[in-house]
């Protein structure tokens, strides 16, 4: 009897074995595929890939009135060596009112850098890594996903098979150190990338990238075509797309010797309250920021990025005080701006609005709200008995802004329109800034600090007609840019 356990306790070891192996090779056989079918040996061999995108982004959530979904032009470089362990990112798009918003970050096989050319300097940056130091860009490409899951094929996991768009394919997971875990649609006939899937940054969110329009040049092969949804809707749609491979990228990782050291930046880590007048506290960390009104009886807010409810409490720690949360101000409708509501709608707060966002704010708190926790903002609305005022402005980032108006601290405190992370100096001069400063000013409110959401620095009133006093730069993409010059 010990005699058969023994041999069947060794059968079932071999049979275990023999499935690993299985599943062993049967990942090994979809990855060789898929490499043979993206260029083969010269795929494994390759040294640098270039690659030139202009792609079309769908600002949902960021859109300028709810019911909308606006579009972006994006034009971007990135630059992967593969033998040297770097890469880049150089982006511009058409976000802000004057002109493109630029950005260039790039590890250089030792260290991460961010350039502002705009502002003529570069500085190292410790969140800058190598795989993530392109921002992403590169996973909108099959072939850039291929050559890294070839690097890291021994985190590859068989998932079975699926199709997509009526034809069979393997489904292979795998995920690089520093990345998020890819999923990969492996067509079965053609060994080509059909798909990719990653998991988004909140609970149960994930991207999907839908490749088409395969290609060859100097023997690879990649998609043109890269449409990408968040959650199943519209995210980026690629317009056109170039690459190179084996080119001379160096210039990627060239900083002018006439570029400085930036301004040195705000150290928000930890939550901080500052009293800017009687009764009025602006508290916050992390570019998140919030200010609270004591009307007597209760506090008033406006800010609800995420974080709310600690920054209430560090508030009432802070002033000594019990006092429940009456109004929440909603700033706006971005999504970024209404994550921290449910923390107002579970203290009981009554949400001041503009009318155009209430279903925004109904669909960022995850318990029904009533017609009786919405106060609809005019124009210019009066609360706490004239301790705070609201006034509704139109700019270039939202149709309605609600700016909270505090009288007797001649302080006015909004979103995403006048701040700085820099412990000294200002924005530059901006027409974005004149047009903010002319909305305030329509409404003759007598203003001398300003606080915002992203930032614990308040500025005063001069450093607004500072900063809107031109002329005004157009920021445009670097001369010595050729993809986008």
């Amino acid at each position: 009897m010990k005699l058969k356990v023994s041999r069947l306790a060794i059968s079932v070891g071999l049979m275990v074995t023999s499935l690993a192996a299985y599943a062993d090779a049967k990942e090994e056989a979809v990855i060789d595929k898929a490499v043979a079918a993206y260029g083969g040996d010269a795929l494994l061999q390759l040294e640098t890939l270039r690659i030139n995108d202009t792609y079309k982004g769908f600002r949902e959530g960021q859109s300028r009135i709810p019911s909308e979904i606006d579009q972006v032009s994006y034009q971007t470089s990135t630059t992967i060596d593969f033998k040297n362990s770097r890469k880049s990112m150089q982006s511009v798009g058409g976000v802000y009112v004057q002109g493109l918003y630029v950005q260039h970050a790039f590890f250089n096989g030792e260290k991460g850098y961010r350039i502002q050319h705009t502002a003529q300097t570069s500085s190292e940056d410790p969140w800058t890594s190598f795989a993530r130091a392109d921002r992403g860009l590169s996973w909108r490409l099959d072939i850039a996903l291929v050559k890294l899951l070839a690097d890291a094929r021994t985190t590859a996991t068989y998932k079975g098979e699926d199709t997509h768009r009526g034809k069979p394919q393997h489904l292979l997971a795998f995920k690089p150190e520093g990345y998020p875990e890819f999923t990969l649609y492996v067509d079965k006939a053609s060994g080509l990338i059909s798909k990719m899937t990653r998991p988004g940054r909140k609970p149960d969110s994930f991207y999907s990238y839908v490749f088409s329009d395969y290609q060859k040049r100097g023997g690879f092969t990649f998609a043109a075509d890269t449409y990408v949804m968040h959650d199943g809707k519209p995210d980026s749609l690629t317009v056109s797309r170039s690459l190179d491979f084996n080119a001379d990228i160096d210039d990627a990782y060239t900083v002018p010797e006439t570029y400085g050291t930036p301004a040195k930046m705000l150290d928000d880590s930890e939550m901080a309250v500052r009293r800017l007048a009687d009764g009025v506290y602006h508290a916050g960390k992390n570019g998140g920021f919030s200010i609270f009104v004591d009307a007597g009886d209760y506090l008033i807010a406006s800010g609800g990025y995420p974080g709310l409810e600690d920054r209430f409490n560090a508030v009432k720690a802070f002033a000594g005080t019990n006092k429940p949360l009456r109004y929440q101000i909603v700033t706006h409708h971005h999504d970024d701006h209404i994550a921290g509501l449910k923390d107002a709608a579970r203290l009981g707060a009554t949400f001041i609005v503009a009318e155009e966002h209430i279903d925004a704010v109904r669909a960022a708190v995850p318990t029904d709200l009533g017609t009786d926790r919405f106060l609809i903002a005019g124009d210019r609305s009066s609360y706490g008995k004239g301790l705070v005022e609201v006034v509704d402005i139109a700019s270039w980032h939202a149709n309605h802004n609600l700016v909270t108006y505090i009288p007797h601290a001649k302080l006015a405190f909004s979103a995403d329109h006048f701040f700085s992370f820099a412990e000294n100096g200002l924005p530059a001069p901006a027409e974005m800034y004149a047009e903010f400063k002319a909305a305030l000013d329509g409404y003759g409110l007598d203003i001398k600090q300003l606080a915002a959401v992203h930032s614990g620095r308040v500025l005063s009133y001069e450093d607004l007609v500072q900063s809107s006093t031109g002329p005004f730069t157009r920021l445009e993409c670097p001369a010595f840019w050729d993809f986008c010059s």
